[in-house]
């Protein structure tokens, strides 16, 4: 017996096989945005510092100025 002579003798398996690649579909979609905005907020964060260093080292400052910046901390309101 095959797997569609089984789906065509009980139709309500398929409806089973549906409604779980659907939940298990949504799952693996959410988990993936949500590492991919893990990932891509990693790299921005990156890219700024490396763009604040480029421009602190082109307005002149020291490499002890410039590990001062950066260690410290920044307070939010």
């Amino acid at each position: 017996m095959s797997i569609v002579d089984s789906l065509s003798q009980q139709p309500q398996f398929l409806f089973v096989i549906i409604a779980a690649l659907i939940v298990f579909g949504s799952m693996a979609l959410t988990i993936l945005g949500v590492v991919g905005m893990l990932v891509w907020r990693k790299h921005r964060a990156t890219q700024m510092t490396s763009e604040m260093k480029l421009e602190m080292i082109a307005a002149g400052m020291s490499a002890d100025e410039i590990e001062r910046v950066l260690a410290a901390k920044v307070t939010g309101n």
